[in-house]
């Protein structure tokens, strides 16, 4: 499976609420309209919480994260050719300057990474809390070693100290590539997306204690100070919602709140 990850911000002066209303009965069926090679499409709005290490609570550069997911690289090509079709070109963009910032609008390929948890327990999305740390790199680290550090080093310690109680550890790093509309290549904030999923807000909350644990806390903070630009880092919750694709029956999983298209 392919997978790319839209990053957006909503336009100065729109409310988190309107702009979840307007992605959700908008845009998001347009794009169910166009991108007619997608397996799934899905997006996780963000709502900043207190980062887990130091409490401190920041709005992430961006208020949602969509992924788009495909066969392959070739029908990811083919979909891409679809929404720069003349109309749907039109469409999309004129919707896009209704409730975006554009200025922020970015694409990512992911290349994702998932960690093996103790008593390999499953997601829940009826009982589960979704959450993103978002992090970028520190000045002078390549994207490469970023990821060797992270999957060889950090992720084993968010095991160690938290994974008894997480329910999904999973990594999405992304690799900046042409936005669909104006085929623009700019980086994103953030160089990876990493999802953490709690069985419960109970448990939840337990993780981010621990993580506050003097001894624990100065183990992370000094990992994450040797390769995490750390004023960068966000930590938000994710409402999630998954568009039914009616080429694609097996969409309507019920793992996430389910749109219907228009």
């Amino acid at each position: 499976m392919f997978k790319a990850m839209v990053l957006l911000k909503r336009k100065p002066g729109m409310s988190m609420q309107d702009f979840i209303d307007h992605y959700e009965t908008r845009h998001a069926p347009l794009g169910v309209r166009y991108q007619t090679r997608m397996k799934r499409y899905i997006r996780h709005f963000l709502h900043p919480a207190p980062y887990p290490l130091d409490g401190v609570k920041l709005e992430p550069e961006y208020d949602v994260l969509t992924e788009l997911w495909f066969d392959d690289r070739r029908s990811y090509g083919e979909g891409m050719a679809l929404m720069m079709a003349e109309d749907a070109n039109r469409v999309l963009s004129e919707d896009e300057q209704r409730f975006l910032d554009l200025s922020k609008s970015r694409l990512a390929f992911i290349e994702e990474h998932e960690s093996r948890l103790p008593g390999n327990k499953s997601p829940d999305a009826r009982t589960d809390a979704r959450c993103f740390v978002l992090l970028k790199r520190k000045q002078g680290t390549t994207i490469e070693q970023f990821i060797d550090h992270y999957e060889n080093r950090h992720q084993q310690l968010g095991v160690k100290y938290s994974g008894e109680m997480m329910s999904r550890y999973r990594r999405f790093f992304l690799k900046p590539a042409p936005y669909p509309l104006d085929g623009s290549i700019v980086e994103p904030a953030y160089d990876v997306a990493t999802e953490v999923s709690f069985s419960a807000r109970k448990a939840m909350a337990g993780g981010s204690g621990r993580m506050r644990d003097p001894e624990v806390n100065r183990i992370i903070e000094a990992d994450e100070e040797s390769f995490v630009d750390r004023s960068t880092r966000r930590f938000v919750f994710a409402e999630s919602h998954e568009s039914v694709l009616p080429w694609v029956p097996e969409t309507a999983s019920g793992e996430f709140v389910r749109s219907e298209p228009a």
